[in-house]
């Protein structure tokens, strides 16, 4: 794996195009966050070890563009991968490289997700100076966040919390903490791994029995046209069999619960010895009705088991719980 990478300037620019197998070298659109490029070049790296030649193209995002207030005022998470679409689809670029979590569980038919890459940790982390768990936060605490997962796990652990949006890239939020605007926030732990953050003392990794986290979180996701048969047969050289059953799973469970990208649902699948274990959160905006559910399932019935999950978490509510979420 390539090592991680602290600035978009750590990386190399105007890469030439050439001919390669009939087509043009492939390329890779991609978002211009760091976070984004560095799961990008590693995508570039892995396809240059097996002989291709690889140009990038950043392309800004409307959840990029788009600062101030939820994302589930605008449009939800899908708004950071609608122009990348629009790039594929134009024939711009080749391919295009998500964190998972940010894709939609409904994919328009044109696209299809052709690679999973290797999980890095899933777990969320809490970024606070008050000590390792929720429980740990003071009554009354100020705590950023604008993921409705996260502030429905956080308040029904502590419902004294006052929550306030803050959105931005990992070097933002936690200058929030350390400059004490905030008394804590969340971060995904895979992305501080890969960009190498420390911030020591202000870190603490929560258990996903604690804090279930997102459908596809640690997982990069490599989408492309459905047509695209020569680029697919490349892309799948690089997927990941564990890492492909658990977000299968996962997602199936999301879809089927109609959540989206932004719906208070956490959803995790560990697979273990041709066993997936999958874990489901499903919370209103309060942290007030909850509910939490484990399942077990053999590899293979991947979709089966997000299905049945969601069809047992609907019988307990799920559904009407997820409705009084939405804006009316």
């Amino acid at each position: 794996m390539v090592s991680g990478a602290k600035n978009p300037s750590d990386f190399p620019r105007n890469l030439k195009i050439e001919k390669m197998d009939n087509m043009e070298n492939l390329i890779i659109g991609t978002r211009n966050s760091p976070l984004a490029l560095w799961q990008t070049h590693w995508v570039k790296q892995l396809l240059e070890e097996r002989g291709y030649r690889v140009v990038l193209k950043e392309i800004k995002t409307s959840g990029d563009k788009i600062q101030k207030g939820p994302l589930a005022a605008h449009g939800g998470k899908g708004l950071f991968v609608k122009e990348l679409e629009s790039a594929l689809l134009s024939g711009e670029v080749h391919l295009a490289v998500h964190s998972l979590k940010d894709v939609p569980t409904v994919l328009a038919e044109d696209f299809t997700l052709a690679a999973f890459l290797p999980r890095a940790d899933p777990r969320d982390c809490l970024v606070s100076r008050h000590g390792g768990s929720l429980e740990d936060l003071p009554m009354g605490a100020r705590f950023g966040s604008s993921s409705p997962r996260r502030v429905s796990q956080l308040l029904n652990r502590n419902p004294t919390i006052r929550i306030e949006n803050l959105r931005g890239n990992v070097g933002t939020r936690l200058s929030k903490i350390e400059g004490g605007d905030f008394d804590g926030t969340f971060l995904a732990k895979a992305g501080l791994d890969r960009l190498e953050v420390k911030a020591n003392g202000l870190l603490h990794p929560l258990d996903p029995e604690v804090m279930t986290p997102a459908a596809g979180q640690g997982i990069v996701a490599i989408e492309t046209l459905g047509a695209s048969e020569q680029v697919n047969e490349i892309i799948g050289l690089l997927n990941d069999p564990e890492a492909s059953s658990a977000a299968r799973t996962e997602r199936a469970l999301v879809k089927n619960l109609e959540g989206s990208c932004t719906s208070p649902i956490g959803a995790y699948a560990r697979i273990e010895g041709g066993e997936i274990h999958l874990r489901c959160f499903v919370g209103d905006l309060k942290g007030v009705r909850v509910l939490r559910e484990c399942s077990t399932g053999s590899v293979g019935n991947e979709v089966s088991i997000g299905e049945e999950m969601a069809e047992g978490l609907n019988r307990l509510g799920a559904r009407e719980i997820l409705e009084s979420c939405e804006e009316p």
